[in-house]
């Protein structure tokens, strides 16, 4: 049903919808997205529940002037946040397949999922609070509760999730809580299309940065004595730099003194970073290199 002009229907869905699985960024691909972005708001002539679509500003490119179209997301529903959460967990974790997730989008061309190093986000964008639980039930007072429940669910499984607010709707003090309890500790705020894009480009940044990948440690020993090292190789994926860290492991326990100065306790395995391999390594001018 169609009740407004910013909104086709007040029915809250239980879950979220998988509107493009996630894929490699091909130009299919780019196109099933912006077609999904493209603009639908009705601010055209309306009639009854039928509307003659008008000029917007916000059709593809941004920026530019066009037609609306009926092929983007429709404004419906309240804010399902805490459904559309489980929606993204059930889907990374491979089990969105049941009748009701069918409807949120299924298929199996959904997967595999492309291989992401085994690192996963969500980014979560939302221009209201919270306000329907996970059974889809509107209004509901544990509607914020069981969004940082799922959240935390994902974080759980290894999933982080940011939060943006978009729009003078959005509470920051609820955002935070839902930011938190994915491990991102606090909500992004944009107000604007330039903002909003600003944000989103940071927060992809901080993905790229945080997406690196460490290989297990291996020791020089198998006993534990005073000689022993511990060595971790590591990478960087926003630069492809990489580092060889030397970690000494103290053998036994040393008891906390008073001082002075005073010194904390100690305990057997404790490992103090020693070395980087690049502060052994020659100038670049001055190094020869074997093949």
């Amino acid at each position: 049903s169609f009740v407004g002009s910013a909104y086709y229907s007040d029915v809250s869905p239980v879950r979220g919808m998988l509107n493009v699985p996630i894929n490699p960024l091909t130009t299919a691909q780019s196109n099933a997205i912006q077609t999904l972005l493209a603009c639908n708001v009705p601010n055209g002539n309306i009639s009854g529940t039928t509307y003659t679509p008008a000029t917007c500003a916000l059709s593809t490119p941004p920026g530019t002037s066009g037609t609306c179209t009926t092929s983007g997301i429709q404004n419906a529903g309240n804010t399902p946040t805490a459904g559309t959460l489980l929606t993204a967990q059930d889907y990374f974790n491979g089990v969105l397949s049941n009748p009701l997730q069918a409807f949120a989008g299924y298929s199996a061309s959904g997967y595999p999922l492309p291989q992401s190093c085994g690192k996963n986000f969500v980014i979560l964008v939302t221009d209201g609070m919270p306000d329907t639980d996970k059974n889809g039930v509107t209004p509901s007072p544990t509607a914020l509760a069981d969004s940082a429940a799922a959240t935390s669910s994902l974080l759980a499984n290894g999933v982080k999730t940011y939060v943006v607010g978009f729009g003078s709707e959005t509470q920051a003090t609820q955002l935070n809580t839902i930011a938190a309890a994915g491990g991102t500790g606090l909500a992004y705020s944009a107000s604007d299309y330039p903002t909003l894009a600003a944000t989103l480009h940071g927060i992809v940044q901080d993905i790229l940065s945080s997406s690196n990948s460490a290989a297990a440690v291996a020791s020089n020993s198998a006993q534990l004595n005073t000689g022993t090292l511990v060595y971790q190789a590591k990478f960087n994926a926003t630069d492809w730099s990489g580092q060889l860290q030397a970690y000494s492991v103290a053998p036994t326990d040393t008891p906390a003194t008073l001082g002075p100065p005073p010194t904390p306790d100690i305990p057997a395995g404790t490992l103090t970073p020693t070395w980087e391999a690049s502060t052994k390594l020659p100038a670049p001018d001055a190094r020869n290199i074997v093949t």
